[in-house]
């Protein structure tokens, strides 16, 4: 049983990392605004692709 906790634990601690990389990364986004955000934006959707992570930015561009 303690083992299946620390399963989770240790999951939920991962979740939240990459859920505030996710944040830094959406906050730089914003911050340059106009200035080549395409780019920027198709940049960062490419990277992340194989971490399985690009849904939250696009549902963030989506807001």
């Amino acid at each position: 049983m303690f083992t299946s906790r620390l399963g989770i634990l240790e999951c939920l601690i991962s979740i939240s990392r990459h859920i505030l990389g996710l944040r830094i990364i959406n906050g730089l986004l914003r911050d340059v605004g106009a200035m080549e955000s395409n780019r920027l934006r198709a940049g960062c959707f490419v990277l992340l692709r194989h971490k399985r992570v690009v849904l939250f930015l696009i549902v963030h561009d989506a807001l």
